[in-house]
């Protein structure tokens, strides 16, 4: 059981536990089932590969960061542009059209995590380490996703977001900080809950963060 103060440090453990969780559902091979077919855990993996980059991008919602996407500073403002950290230089170090962004968030990351499924001429695939993350048509279009190139970057953005975490100065005005302190319990007796507690928060009225 887990009790702390600090909810970066959690979404720090958070994160570890899903890095860990989708290199299984990667590495799991689906021809071991009571009916074999043929692939990996991919849309749980996609799923929590999309939460990984959510988290992270919603930790610089309305700060001053900046992001590069072909020429143009963005800021991440709206929930849906998280997916905008994925051009930050000192995260994930894509280069990736605005049009590539909204198709992976929208038809990719909100299909799958609302729905369990895809739309129609777009494909999952477990792909390869040195393979482009994203594949698209003639016409730009975002039509296949690979998981383990996007893995490795996942893996990658996490360790380096996890450093900032503990080591980064952070605001009392941060916006994500403000959203959790308003939304906490004002009471929190563990005595009340009749089941084991796995994790558990208890956010401080000083909160600090970026």
């Amino acid at each position: 059981m887990l009790i702390d103060p600090d909810y970066k440090k959690l979404t720090s453990i958070a994160l570890k536990e899903n890095i860990t969780a989708i290199e299984y559902c990667i590495n799991f091979d689906k021809s071991n089932w009571v009916q074999p077919e043929d692939g990996c855990l991919g849309f749980p993996a996609l799923i929590l590969l999309c939460s990984v980059i959510d988290t992270i991008g919603s930790y610089f919602r309305k700060t001053k960061l900046e992001v590069q996407i072909k020429g143009e500073s963005r800021k991440i403002v709206t929930a849906k542009e998280h997916f905008y950290i994925l051009n930050c230089n000192k995260i994930f170090d894509l280069d990736l059209d605005e049009t590539i962004i909204d198709a992976f968030y929208s038809k990719y990351r909100s299909k799958t995590t609302h729905n369990n499924t895809l739309p129609l001429n777009t494909s999952l695939a477990i792909g390869l380490e040195d393979e482009n993350i994203f594949e698209t048509n003639t016409k730009k279009e975002l039509i296949q996703v690979r998981l383990k190139p996007l893995f490795i970057k996942v893996k990658e953005a996490e360790q380096k977001f996890s450093y900032y975490l503990a080591n980064a100065k952070w605001s009392e005005s941060h916006c994500l900080g403000k959203e959790l302190e308003e939304s906490k319990n004002l009471t929190f007796d563990l005595k009340m809950l009749k089941n084991p507690t796995i994790t558990a928060s208890t956010i401080p009225n000083n909160i600090i963060v970026e």
